[in-house]
């Protein structure tokens, strides 16, 4: 007798939940409870547009509840392999508004013998990814001792940058208010001794000058007038001339396979 009774509220569980999942479905496929309501997406090109499509489930679509719950897959997923940022605001029940951006190129790296873009956001792309062109400046040759990325060979896609870029903003910052900035081809920034220490090449009216120099501040604000006092007392040609300004007491002035000038 138990075991009657056992079957037939077993058969009318099943009854139950077969007959409310098959009304959800019916009034979910009939009358789109679920489905978005308006969708907004906003891009900043076509191709972008298209990425971001193909990324898309079609069950996002016809149920908002799996679109709050992708979403946040879909932008990891978009802003790791194209420079780009996304945002989506819920704008009511159903209603939903995507907005993608580019990453701007802010300055050219190199590191690991390989040119990178760099934005201010912090993060890297190879050009080849997506090519934006060269910016207008300096090349910032980013050597291994600031590296903060262990593995063998380059990360793939969009990716941190691999070095805190607090510092290099602080030296664009305060080198590219003076007028010697303008003439930068490229830029070595390392560290040794626990301090930063930059090598920067300029082209001044078709001499080479490499400028040595460390991160201490006060020096830093006094590149431009150290530089114009000493090509005052220099003549320029086609040897390269190293102005060393990392010393505390001096400026060591030397030419290429020659002595030096303090």
């Amino acid at each position: 007798m138990a075991s009657k009774v056992k079957r037939i509220r077993y058969f009318f569980f099943v009854f139950a939940f077969s007959f409310l999942a098959g009304s959800a479905y019916f009034i979910f496929e009939n009358f789109g409870l679920f489905s978005l309501k308006g969708y907004v997406l906003e891009t900043p090109s076509a191709d972008i547009e298209k990425h971001f499509w193909e990324l898309l489930p079609a069950e996002c679509i016809r149920y908002w509840p799996v679109f709050v719950y992708k979403s946040s897959q879909i932008r990891e997923l978009m802003e790791k392999t194209t420079p780009v940022l996304v945002s989506t605001e819920a704008k009511g029940v159903g209603l939903f508004h995507t907005r993608i951006t580019y990453l701007e190129p802010w300055l050219m790296v190199e590191w690991r013998q390989k040119d990178w873009y760099l934005s201010q956001e912090g993060y890297m792309w190879a050009p080849e990814l997506y090519d934006f062109g060269i910016p207008k400046s300096p090349t910032w040759e980013i050597n291994e001792s600031l590296s903060r990325y262990s593995g063998a060979g380059t990360p793939d896609g969009v990716f941190p940058a691999v070095f805190s870029i607090e510092e290099l903003k602080r030296f664009d910052s305060i080198f590219s208010a003076q007028s010697w900035y303008t003439n930068v081809m490229h830029i070595g920034f390392d560290r040794r001794a626990g301090e930063y220490l930059l090598k920067i090449s300029l082209d001044i009216s078709g001499g080479k000058v490499v400028l040595i120099i460390n991160g201490e501040e006060d020096k830093l604000y006094e590149i431009d007038n150290f530089l114009k006092q000493v090509l005052a007392q220099i003549i320029l040609d086609e040897k390269e001339i190293y102005i060393d300004m990392s010393y505390s007491d001096k400026i060591v002035v030397t030419r290429a396979r020659e002595g030096s000038l303090k």
